[in-house]
């Protein structure tokens, strides 16, 4: 019976560890669907306590289509969940998107 009672506890514990790991898997990527009409050239993300941008997170897979969408990374390595959001259409008009939770499934609809 100690023995079993000794599995039991040890599985316990494995399917705790397992619980606990899912629920800080934060992967921070977000949905960004452009209802602008015009491509998104510039998409940007800063933690909400600094007041600069980062760099172009579309400068390796290029601009966002019009009507059409994309999973942006948004993870910079530090571990933060709260970013402000920017995105640049072709004709420079700027849509912002103030304290955004990126450690949940988020989507970012940009309309015109």
């Amino acid at each position: 019976m100690n023995k079993l009672l000794a599995m039991l506890v040890a599985a316990g514990v494995v399917l705790g560890s397992v619980v606990t790991v899912q629920a800080n898997d934060n992967d921070r990527r977000i949905i960004v669907i452009n209802n602008t009409g015009k491509r998104i050239v510039g998409l940007y993300a800063s933690p909400i306590d600094q007041k600069d941008w980062t760099f172009n997170m579309l400068g390796s897979t290029g601009p966002i289509r019009a009507h059409d969408k994309i999973l942006a990374d948004i993870d910079d390595g530090t571990g933060y969940c709260r970013y402000d959001l920017k995105a640049v259409d072709a004709a420079g008009r700027t849509a912002i998107y103030m304290d955004a939770n990126v450690c949940v499934a988020l989507t970012w609809t940009i309309n015109p």
